[in-house]
């Protein structure tokens, strides 16, 4: 059975990207692509993820916190944390809000699904 991904992007661009080159990948099923935390928590409760990609570098103040959002509704959903800053106070808060792993935006995207699939393992 394929893994079911969520991806949370706010530019339409980089969300279309990641939800095409995922779709790709052998073993996994892209269900989505919504904007932002909330938008996330309302398609999850249409259509259920396994994975959910959830950029935080979006605009809004509350970006990491959208982490701690979907979590709390979704307690069994896997949230990989998205970025360009990787610093360890910022993995830390990832984390800490209930992130199971970071992707580094800088790393290539083949690294993702080793990251995706460690982080259900």
């Amino acid at each position: 059975m394929a893994t079911k991904v969520l991806v949370v992007d706010n530019h339409d661009d980089i969300r279309r990207l990641f939800m095409v080159w995922l779709e790709d990948e052998n073993g996994l099923h892209v269900v989505g692509g919504v904007r932002n935390g909330q938008e996330a928590i309302e398609l999850l409760r249409k259509i259920p993820a396994d994975v959910v990609l959830l950029d935080v570098d979006m605009p809004d103040a509350k970006a990491v916190a959208a982490i701690g959002m979907v979590r709390a509704s979704f307690p069994n959903v896997c949230i990989i944390g998205v970025s360009w800053d990787n610093s360890p106070e910022r993995v830390a808060k990832m984390l800490s809000n209930g992130a199971r792993a970071v992707y580094d935006r800088a790393r290539k995207l083949e690294s993702l699904i080793g990251i995706i699939h460690d982080s259900l393992a």
